[in-house]
C-alpha cells in the first residue's frame, strides 16, 4: 500500500506527498527485508542479540555497583572514622613530598642528541697545547662510539665539531678554550641516555693534568635555570677562592654532581718586583726599573726618519731568545740613570713568581666568585642536595668564612619562586571562582565545601602518581594539579544536587546520601574512565617531545582515579557530618534537577 504524509512548504501551505512502494519505482521485489514492519534501523538493532562480552561486562559492572553502594551505607554509619582515615591518607601524601621520598625538581630531563666538551686551559697556554688536549678528547669519544657500535651494529656519533677560541662557560677569549660538540643518534634510536654517554666519555678521557677543567655536558640550559649556582661575595679574593674550592669539593661528594667550576680563575704566570732597602739610596726608583723592563720587552722607539715620502720608526728590544730566557731575567741589567754603571735586577729588587686572577666579577660592587655545576637528575634531586647541604655544611662554612656571604641561584631560587608565587596566586584565584560560582549555584556558603573537598583527594593521587611511575614533582605536575582543581569538581556537583533532591522527596539525610551515590555511580565512573584510559599511552610515551607532558599526565591521571574512587565516599559521608554539625539546613531549595 503507498502511505502518504503531510509536507508544510516554504510559505506554511501544506500538501499531501504519496510514497510508492520501490517496486513500484523499477526496483526488484528483492530488494523488500521481510520484516516490513520494523523499519527503524533502532528497532532492527535493538533485535540483534547482545554480544557475550558486553553481557559479562554488564553483569560484573553490575556485581561492582551493588558493592560500591553496600559499601556507601556502611562508610555513612562509620562516616566519622572513615572521613578521618581519609586526612590521615592526605597527610601521609603531603609527609612524602616534605620529607622527600617523593622529591621535587623544577622542570623534567629531557633527552637531548648534542654532548660538548667544553676545554679550559690554563690561560697563557699555546694554540698547540689546546690541541694536544682536543686530541685526547676526541680519541676518548671515538672509543665510546666504538664500543657502542660493536654492542649496537649502529654508530652512536652523527657528526663532531671543534671550536676553537670558544667555551660558554668561561666568559673570555683566548687559544686556551675550544669546545667539541658531537651529534649524537636522536633519543628515540638510542639505547642509552645522553647522561650514561657522558659518564662513558668520562671514564674513557680520564684526568687531564694540563686541562684547568673540562666539562662534558649538555648545551641546554633548564627553563628553571643551572641546577649548581652558587654566587659567594667577600672582600678578599683569596679567601674567596680558598671557599670556592672547599665547597666545590664538598658538592664533589653528592652522586650525580658534575662539571663543577668557578669563574675565580687564576691568569697568566708574572713576576712581581719590590725594591730592596738599599736601592733608593742608589739612587733607583721603582719607575726607573720599570722603564727599563718595559723598554726591553715591549721596544722603545729611538729614532724615527723620513725617507723619500715614507716615514720609519725604529724600535728597539730584546730579541725573541733572550725573552724567552726567564732563568737570566734575575740577571737582568738594570742602567745606573747617573753613573750608567749595570746592576743585577736581583740586587736591587726582589723578584716573586706570581699568578693573579684572570677575571674578577663584581656584584653591588662587591667581589663575587659564581660557582657552576650540572647534577643528573636520574641519580640525585637539586633540591635534596641543597636541602643537605644547608643542614650539613653550610653552618660550619659560614663559622669558617663570616666575612663571606652565601647565595643560591639557578634551579634552587627560580623553581620555588614559581611553585609558591605565581601557581600558588593562580590556584587560589581559580578556588576562589569556583566557590564563588559554587555558591550561587546552590544559594548556600557551606554546601560548595562538599564539593570542593574532591580537589585535596586528587592530590593524593598526584603524590601517589608520582611514587609508584618513580618521577619527581615538577612544575608541569602543579600545573596538572591545577587544572585538576576544575575537572575533578564536576562529579561532586550533581551528586550533591541528587541529596539534595531525594532530602526534598522526603528521605533523610543518610538515605538521601547512599541513594545519590547509588545512582551517580556509572556516570562518575564512565567519565572518569574515559579520561584515564585517553592519558594513559602519554604515560609510557618515549619520545623526548613527550617527557616535559607525561609529569602533568601522571597528575591528572592518577589525581582522576583517587577523586573518583573516595569522592562516591567521601561526599555522602561528609555531607552527613555537616548534617550533624547543623551547617548544612535540610530545606526545599531549588535544584538544577527539578
Amino acid at each position: 500500500m503507498a502511505r502518504t504524509q503531510d509536507v508544510w512548504g516554504a510559505e506554511g501551505i501544506s500538501g499531501r506527498v504519496k510514497f510508492l512502494p520501490l517496486a513500484w519505482a523499477g526496483m526488484p521485489k528483492t530488494s523488500f527485508r521481510k520484516n516490513s514492519d520494523s523499519p527503524h534501523s533502532l528497532q532492527l538493532a535493538s533485535e540483534k542479540p547482545i554480544s557475550k562480552v558486553r553481557q559479562q561486562f554488564t553483569l560484573n559492572f553490575e556485581k561492582l555497583h551493588l558493592k560500591v553502594n553496600g559499601w556507601v551505607k556502611k562508610l555513612i554509619v562509620y562516616r566519622y572514622l572513615f572521613l578521618g582515615s581519609v586526612v590521615g591518607v592526605f597527610i601521609l601524601s603531603v609527609s612524602l613530598l616534605v620529607s622527600g621520598i617523593v622529591k621535587f625538581s623544577a622542570f623534567p630531563n629531557v633527552e637531548g642528541d648534542l654532548l660538548q666538551a667544553r676545554v679550559l686551559m690554563p690561560v697563557g697556554s699555546s694554540l698547540a697545547q689546546t690541541q694536544q688536549t682536543i686530541d685526547k678528547i676526541t680519541s676518548s669519544i671515538q672509543a665510546v662510539n666504538n664500543n657502542y657500535q660493536k654492542e649496537y651494529q649502529t654508530p652512536l656519533i652523527q657528526g663532531m665539531t671543534v671550536h676553537y677560541g670558544m667555551n660558554a662557560d668561561a666568559f673570555e677569549g683566548g687559544a686556551h678554550l675550544a669546545t667539541v660538540s658531537v651529534d649524537l643518534l636522536t633519543a628515540e634510536q638510542r639505547e642509552q641516555s645522553i647522561n650514561q654517554i657522558a659518564d662513558l666519555w668520562r671514564n674513557h678521557l680520564g684526568v687531564v693534568p694540563e686541562a684547568l677543567n673540562i666539562a662534558i655536558k649538555e648545551p641546554v640550559i633548564s627553563p628553571a635555570g643551572r641546577a649548581i649556582y652558587i654566587r659567594l661575595q667577600g672582600d678578599d679574593l683569596t679567601s674567596l677562592s680558598e671557599a670556592s674550592h672547599q665547597m666545590q669539593n664538598w658538592l664533589a661528594g653528592y652522586p650525580g654532581v658534575s662539571n663543577l667550576m668557578d669563574d675565580l680563575r687564576p691568569g697568566k704566570p708574572e713576576f712581581s718586583l719590590n725594591l730592596k732597602p738599599g736601592a733608593f739610596a742608589l739612587g733607583l726608583t721603582a719607575q726607573e726599573i720599570a722603564a727599563q723592563l718595559r723598554a726591553a720587552y715591549q721596544g722603545i722607539e729611538v729614532l724615527e726618519t723620513s725617507i723619500d715620502l715614507e716615514t720609519y720608526e725604529v724600535i728597539v728590544k730584546l730579541d725573541d731568545a733572550s725573552r724567552d730566557e726567564l732563568a737570566d731575567f734575575d740577571y737582568f741589567p738594570i742602567i745606573h740613570p747617573v753613573s750608567g754603571h749595570m746592576i743585577p735586577l736581583v740586587n736591587v729588587a726582589e723578584i716573586r713568581s706570581t699568578r693573579d686572577f684572570s677575571r674578577i666579577q663584581r656584584i653591588n660592587a662587591q667581589r663575587a666568585v659564581t660557582i657552576y655545576g650540572d647534577i643528573d637528575a636520574e641519580v640525585n634531586n637539586t633540591q635534596a642536595i641543597f636541602h643537605d647541604l644547608e643542614k650539613t655544611f653550610l653552618t660550619k662554612f659560614k663559622q669558617q668564612h663570616p666575612d663571606i656571604t652565601v647565595q643560591f641561584e639557578g634551579e634552587v631560587k627560580e623553581g620555588p619562586l614559581t611553585r609558591n608565587g605565581s601557581m600558588r596566586k593562580s590556584m587560589l584565584m581559580g578556588l576562589i571562582g569556583i566557590f564563588a560560582l559554587l555558591s550561587l549555584q546552590f544559594r548556600s556558603y557551606s554546601e560548595p565545601i562538599l564539593v570542593m573537598a574532591n580537589i585535596p583527594l586528587a592530590f593524593i593521587g598526584v603524590i601517589f602518581g608520582h611514587l609508584i611511575m618513580g618521577l619527581d614533582i615538577t612544575m608541569p605536575s602543579l600545573l596538572g594539579f591545577v587544572s585538576l582543581a576544575g575537572i575533578v569538581v564536576n562529579d561532586s556537583i550533581l551528586l550533591v544536587e541528587f541529596v539534595k533532591q531525594h532530602i526534598n522527596e522526603g528521605m533523610t539525610p543518610h538515605q538521601a546520601a547512599a541513594k545519590a551515590s547509588g545512582e551517580r555511580f556509572r556516570a562518575v565512573v564512565l567519565t572518569s574512565l574515559t579520561t584515564i584510559v585517553g592519558l594513559t599511552p602519554l604515560l609510557f610515551e618515549q619520545s623526548p617531545q613527550a617527557q616535559i607532558l607525561i609529569p602533568l599526565a601522571t597528575s591528572i591521571v592518577f589525581g582522576i582515579l583517587s577523586s573518583t574512587l573516595l569522592v562516591l565516599f567521601v561526599v555522602p559521608c561528609l555531607y552527613t557530618i555537616l548534617e550533624d554539625l547543623g551547617v548544612v539546613q535540610i530545606k526545599n531549595n531549588s535544584s538544577l534537577l527539578k
